[in-house]
């Protein structure tokens, strides 16, 4: 899984991290049907906080940590509080009970660029259905 300079500088201040050790401050959702867009806004205790921005939003759903469970066939590839699905039981539930896959066919969207994200902190997991590689971006604050 490879998410770019931006989160590698994220992982290199953080020390390698444990997701428990992250706080989800604020998510936003900008529900432009043109451009659909997630921004979670992060903290942790060393490296500060920072955003992690999801283009092209197909879905997203926030669930307290407690309630989440991470199936083994989902096939995880997790750094720290980021975790990708190589195959999502979570795109295929959406898809059961919404239009996803039309849409998808609709835009001519080939079902194997949808991407299942997870956003893993000590409070709340959040699930992106897209077809992007988020972007990171590191807050900086005058103190």
């Amino acid at each position: 899984m490879n998410l770019g300079n931006e989160f590698q500088e994220i992982l290199n201040t953080c020390k390698c991290a444990k997701f428990y050790e992250f706080g989800i401050d604020e998510v936003i959702f900008n529900h432009d049907e043109q451009d659909p867009l997630v921004v979670i806004k992060m903290g942790h205790y060393k490296c500060g906080d920072f955003e992690i921005i999801f283009k092209e939003v197909l879905h997203h759903s926030i669930m307290s940590e407690s309630y989440i469970y991470m199936h083994d066939e989902d096939h995880w590839q997790e750094k720290s509080f980021i975790a990708q699905a190589k195959t999502s039981q979570y795109a295929k539930f959406i898809g059961s009970y919404t239009l996803l896959y039309s849409q998808l066919e609709v835009h001519d969207i080939d079902e194997s660029q949808l991407k299942h994200f997870r956003v893993l902190s000590q409070n709340f997991f959040v699930d992106i259905l897209t077809t992007e590689i988020p972007q990171f971006k590191m807050i900086i604050t005058d103190q």
